[in-house]
């Protein structure tokens, strides 16, 4: 038979997985409304993340993607490995010369954490009022740390050095950074396509 000091545990550790998923969504999204160059197929990939490990990660992951809809993205770190290299005239020059249609600039803007306490709570079992189990299950309160991970992606294009789309992601309870750059890379990718400025994948 089940233990309800062990089922009680068992609630609490199946509450923390869920507040550790990671949840992405966009926020504030801008396309500039007279941009009519169409789909940009290729493009400089910056992150501006606080960590080299961070910005390699996300420029590659959003490569991949890119390649996977048949465009061209190169990470600014393959170009420009150091942080300090990247000036408006180093990489106006590099666009300028490589033909790229546009440069997609990723930084973090913000990360918000907030403490949220979450109240004891008691389950009812049904045996328990048949006399074989203790009445009720007990879980005792505890404070839940939430951090909200806000970045800005803004979309320039090479050619006149216009905005032409930007867009707030906020990312809940980011559990890894792979996971953070997944979520990121896949939100904005979509609403690209749905946008405009990305291509769309083939139809079959």
């Amino acid at each position: 038979m089940s233990n309800p000091a062990r089922l009680g545990a068992l609630a609490l550790a199946v509450a923390s997985l869920a507040l550790a998923c990671t949840s992405t969504r966009l926020n504030s999204v801008y396309v500039a409304p007279d941009y009519t160059g169409g789909a940009f197929d290729r493009l400089m990939i910056v992150g501006l993340a606080p960590a080299e490990g961070g910005r390699v990660v996300y420029e590659n992951a959003f490569a991949d993607k890119l390649a996977a809809l048949g465009a061209i993205g190169i990470g600014s770190a393959n170009v420009f490995p150091n942080r300090e290299e990247l000036t408006r005239e180093k990489v106006g020059a590099w666009v300028r010369d490589e033909g790229i249609r546009g440069v997609l600039v990723t930084r973090v803007q913000h990360v918000k954490r907030e403490q949220r306490y979450v109240p004891p709570t008691t389950t009812w079992d049904l045996y328990g009022y048949y006399g074989y189990w203790s009445p009720a299950v007990a879980s005792p309160g505890y404070v839940v740390e939430e951090t909200t991970l806000i970045l800005e992606t803004s979309l320039f294009d090479a050619s006149n050095g216009k905005l032409v789309y930007t867009a707030v992601s906020e990312s809940f309870q980011p559990s890894s950074r792979q996971e953070v750059v997944h979520e990121v890379v896949d939100a904005l990718t979509k609403d690209l396509q749905e946008r405009g400025p990305l291509p769309r994948p083939a139809s079959s």
